[in-house]
């Protein structure tokens, strides 16, 4: 094969890895930084916690992303720190929210549940 494709081909290559390695750190929810206003005010862990398990369906600003029911802008006027706490362990109803009592640990279910209830 000819050397100036061979490069050619290795450039593209190596600068397609550079694409990809560039659009997988841009902006999502695992990154280690905190996104919209309402997390500003979240532990560390709680913010990372709420981004990589509950951004997707209650949205960066806990605006709710699947119909109202998932809107937590205003959840500690609802509901308890231990109503909240039993709602992330077992579940929401009618199946709307999964439970993730068998993959966070009650630390990590106390530390969501005690932040989003502050959320008046």
């Amino acid at each position: 094969m000819n050397t100036r494709i061979q490069f050619e081909r290795s450039a593209l290559t190596v600068f397609a890895i550079i694409l990809l390695a560039i659009a997988a750190g841009c902006g999502g929810p695992l990154q280690g930084k905190k996104s919209g206003k309402a997390l500003s005010d979240a532990p560390a862990e709680t913010a990372a916690l709420y981004q990589s398990r509950c951004l997707s369906c209650h949205g960066s600003e806990l605006q709710g992303r699947v119909g109202s029911e998932t809107n937590l802008q205003q959840i500690g006027s609802r509901l308890s720190a231990d109503e909240i706490a039993v709602q992330i362990r077992d579940g929401g109803q009618e199946g709307l929210m999964p439970a993730f009592g068998d993959q966070l640990t009650e630390e990590e279910i106390k530390g969501l549940a005690d932040w989003l209830a502050s959320k008046q």
